[in-house]
């Protein structure tokens, strides 16, 4: 695993060049075979499980916050970081019903 060193955390501006989507997501690729992930679990981190047609800028910044925030403050325009913050907290609720969900199972079986 990537370890957190005592630095502080990488800047990333959605309104500059490093928001664009193309760049986020090679980032979160290079940071996610840094921490030891293989393409398939770096791919399913930054698309969760929507299809293709589904994807939106906003779910995938949400996608690389809820998987890769703890080492990126990110920044950008108000509106855009609040639409980024309602698909967190939907990933984030999927997780938790998925994470409960196989509990029950584990239990059963």
């Amino acid at each position: 695993m990537l370890q957190q060193s005592k630095r502080s955390r990488i800047e990333l501006n959605l309104n500059g060049p490093e928001g664009n989507v193309f760049v986020l997501i090679k980032t979160g690729m290079d940071l996610g075979f840094r921490m030891g992930m293989d393409r398939k679990e770096v791919e399913a981190s930054l698309k969760g499980e929507q299809s293709r047609l589904q994807w939106s800028y906003e779910h995938t910044v949400a996608m690389f916050e809820h998987h890769f925030g703890d080492f990126y403050d990110i920044h950008g325009n108000p509106e855009l970081l609040e639409s980024v913050h309602h698909c967190l907290e939907a990933i984030r609720s999927e997780v938790k019903q998925r994470t409960c969900l196989n509990e029950a199972i584990s239990i059963v079986l």
